[in-house]
């Protein structure tokens, strides 16, 4: 019954005397914007928590926001001391990110640069997969390219593109978009100009003097041999009106 007394008069005091004193604390939280409504309205909430908690609680709260606020200001005011400090004793390593280019463009310094490494606690397997991380890859397009030139064989494409990250399923998807189809553009060309129709092709001659020598140099860009033929039947002009009647009129009687 003693302990029942002593544990309901304090908490009759904390909700008299100390209550209002969070409130005071919270107030000034806001005046000077360290917390916003919704925090503070939070916060307030833990008055309202059983004995000894409504206590304990605010207190915690508040004592954090205010070593908090003492760390920050300290922290800023301090700035010319720990830039001196920093200056005389250097403590700061450069990331493993930034050291480990160098080493590609100044391979003497590769020993250098691991020691460095070594000195932020990696074993040397880390830094060789660091290293090995940092070599560049080429991208999907150099990929293609070398690919449709013969560079790259078909296992030599697929190695290159998981390199990337894709799946055998993607890269095959992928492959299937690389070559060449005419744009919108082109392609009304080539039905203006008749590439799309075998009898006047044949009519005219259009596929005459096809330069088939050129089609693997065209392969390696991604244009295959049959849109070579529909280019080239295209680029042929036709005679106009004004052509037609002075043919007619210089042929012999």
């Amino acid at each position: 019954n003693i302990n029942n007394e002593v544990i309901t008069r304090l908490d009759k005091w904390s909700k008299k005397i100390l209550a209002p004193m969070w409130d005071k604390n919270y107030d000034l939280f806001r005046h000077y914007g360290w917390l916003d409504e919704e925090s503070i309205k939070s916060l307030k909430e833990l008055k309202s928590f059983p004995f000894p908690f409504n206590i304990f609680a605010p207190f915690v709260v508040l004592m954090s926001v205010w070593l908090s606020y003492a760390k920050t200001f300290m922290y800023n005011v301090s700035s010319d001391i720990r830039r001196k400090l920093n200056t005389e004793y250097n403590p700061e390593d450069a990331a493993p990110s930034s050291l480990i280019p160098a080493a590609f463009i100044a391979p003497e310094k590769t020993t250098e640069i691991r020691q460095i490494i070594r000195n932020q606690g990696f074993s040397e397997e880390q830094i060789d997969l660091m290293f090995l991380s940092m070599y560049r890859m080429y991208d999907e397009n150099v990929v293609r390219n070398l690919y449709l030139r013969g560079v790259l064989s078909e296992e030599g494409l697929y190695e290159r593109m998981r390199e990337l990250g894709y799946t055998d399923t993607r890269i095959k998807e992928m492959v299937q978009g690389w070559p060449v189809i005419p744009n919108v553009a082109d392609l009304f060309h080539l039905v203006a100009k008749e590439a799309f129709e075998p009898d006047m092709i044949e009519h005219y001659g259009y596929a005459d003097e096809f330069p088939e020598d050129q089609v693997k140099w065209l392969k390696m860009q991604g244009l295959s041999r049959e849109w070579a033929l529909k280019f080239w039947y295209a680029h042929w002009d036709t005679p106009s009106i004004q052509h037609g009647f002075e043919m007619l009129h210089r042929q012999d009687p």
